[in-house]
């Protein structure tokens, strides 16, 4: 839609991004850039923005009017101005978790899946910047989580590796064999292996403690490690296919938990930013690998609403309602 056409400002569609769970602590530049790819879309009292189970098509921002959302065929809540709907499914490639209705006249900004691969190809900062904001959240999730809760950690199935040293087609085997890399090429998958150095650790080792500066990451081959933070009543096992370490490299953050190899265990290891290179050089890899990182959040964010109620989405603009389908004091 051309400038003189728009109802809606740029400066106003900065403003709405800025509440956005993924893109809202971006700078302000790479928000003027995503606020270009934005268009508007007017909808009639009754018409459906999207529904449940169909694939996600576009990220919506509420600009004006409110949304009535169902799931299951019950009442789940309203989207007021400014909520964010869809957003966390379309990174996710995952369906839509709702039916959305529109309650009265109403204006969205809409980013589609298409506008949205095309940004993130233009511009990989701005991947780079929802991977790292992502992986954030993923952390904050896991320490709001309820000691008792189950971890929704990503699981694959892996063949036993060989005793000896894993060679280059042996390691690219590998990688295949995990979701985030599973239709990479075999190029991506060469250059991302010849990054990473086979490490072996015995049990007992503390790999790192709680604090300590995360540049490192792992994909375990074999073997286990556990990762343990009293402060935050966390614990995992982390064994053969699975990342460790990531999230806090990504996501520039510290350590937050203590991690301490429970058996014979081997990795594959790298420098966290040799593994965002690999990833800029190869847009479908870096896409696949943000899909299961959003999937992972979907799963975590899922747990959350059965433990804390849908009240733990006001943040997102998302007004729950009472058992007889009526809107609840916000």
């Amino acid at each position: 839609m051309p400038p003189e056409a728009r109802t809606i400002g740029h400066v106003q569609r900065v403003l709405f991004l800025k509440k956005s769970r993924f893109v809202g602590a971006l700078p302000s530049a790479d928000l003027s850039l995503i606020a270009e790819y934005l268009r508007e879309r007017h909808y009639a009292p009754g018409e459906t923005l999207f529904t449940e189970g169909e694939p996600a098509a576009a990220v919506h921002f509420v600009a004006e009017g409110r949304v009535r959302l169902t799931r299951g065929g019950h009442a789940y809540g309203h989207a007021l101005r400014g909520a964010e709907l869809c957003g966390l499914e379309l990174v996710a490639r995952s369906p839509s978790q709702f039916t959305a209705v529109a309650e009265e006249e109403l204006l969205t900004l809409e980013l589609t899946a298409e506008a949205n691969a095309e940004m993130l190809d233009d511009h990989f900062g701005v991947y780079h910047q929802i991977l790292r904001q992502a992986c954030r959240e993923i952390i904050a999730l896991h320490r709001r989580m309820p000691k008792e809760a189950p971890l929704a950690a990503p699981t694959v199935r892996v063949a036993p590796p060989p005793a000896r040293e894993l060679d280059l087609v042996e390691r690219i085997f590998f990688l295949r064999q995990a979701p985030p890399f599973a239709r990479s090429s075999i190029n991506a998958l060469a250059e991302l292996s010849r990054a990473l150095t086979e490490v072996r650790f015995e049990p007992g080792t503390t790999l790192w403690s709680e604090g300590y500066s995360a540049r490192g990451v792992f994909l375990v081959v074999s073997g286990r490690v556990r990762a343990l933070s009293p402060r935050y009543g966390f614990e995992v096992q982390v064994g053969a296919g699975q990342p460790l370490g990531i999230l806090e490299a990504f996501a520039q953050m510290p350590r937050w938990y203590e991690a301490t190899v429970v058996e014979p265990t081997v990795a594959l290891s790298g420098d966290v930013e040799t593994f965002v290179d690999v990833l800029e050089d190869n847009f479908e890899m870096a896409m696949d690998y943000l899909a299961v990182i959003g999937r992972w959040m979907l799963a975590l964010s899922n747990l959350l609403v059965a433990h804390e109620g849908p009240g733990s989405l006001d943040e997102y603009g998302i007004v729950p309602v009472g058992p007889a389908g009526e809107r609840q004091a916000s």
